[in-house]
């Protein structure tokens, strides 16, 4: 009977010592780690981490990086990293959707219109309408996050005369043998409706008479 009940309690521990002092090794490491786990996973629960993470930063088409003037006599140097208009507005790029033809950039925050939100620009080629290559639209530039950015509702390619939020899509031509600019001034003069670009009128704008594609 005493034989019996042995042999149902617990076995003695058996294992070598070298074998029990690497799980030992391996708890404090774990128990060590344990803290910083936890940290990282509350931080990426927050609103601003879910919000602002993105698809990593494409690679966008060639065409659009360089230094181009629009219809409206406005100024630009374009790069993979930022969107800048010329004097005044500078945008952060996160990242190119090439598939779909947009950009999610943030806000400079020295910018005076809009400091620090998001913005959205899709874009669209323009085969044989020499000097323009391609032609842009500011489809959000308030946006709370880059995801609201993202989210908002693309601009109407099909319809480049007034598919920008009611307006036409700019367009840009090449600035050719000019060295690239910086600002001379940080912020932005954007128009006082989404979607506009700066400078010139819509309705005295080149941009009203580009055929509907």
């Amino acid at each position: 009977m005493q034989a019996q009940h042995m042999h149902r309690g617990a076995p003695p521990d058996s294992s070598p010592p070298c074998e029990a002092g690497a799980v030992r090794r391996a708890r404090r490491v774990v128990h060590t780690l344990m803290p910083a786990i936890a940290a990282t996973l509350i931080l990426c629960t927050l609103p601003a981490c879910r919000s602002h993470r993105v698809s990593p930063i494409e690679q966008p088409p060639a065409m659009l990086l360089g230094e181009f003037a629009d219809d409206y006599g406005n100024r630009f140097t374009i790069s993979v990293r930022e969107w800048l208009q010329l004097p005044h507005g500078r945008f952060h790029v996160i990242r190119w959707n090439a598939r779909d033809s947009y950009l999610v950039a943030r806000n400079d925050s020295a910018n005076r219109s809009a400091p620090g939100r998001w913005t959205r620009i899709d874009w669209m080629p323009l085969p044989g309408m020499p000097p323009y290559e391609w032609a842009f639209c500011l489809t959000a530039y308030d946006a709370a996050s880059a995801r609201a950015a993202e989210a908002t509702i693309a601009a109407r390619r099909d319809t480049p005369r007034n598919g920008c939020n009611g307006f036409p899509f700019s367009r840009m031509a090449r600035v050719a043998n000019t060295a690239p600019r910086p600002p001379t001034s940080q912020g932005t003069s954007q128009g006082t409706s989404q979607g506009t670009s700066q400078g010139t009128s819509r309705e005295t704008s080149p941009g009203w008479s580009w055929p509907i594609r």
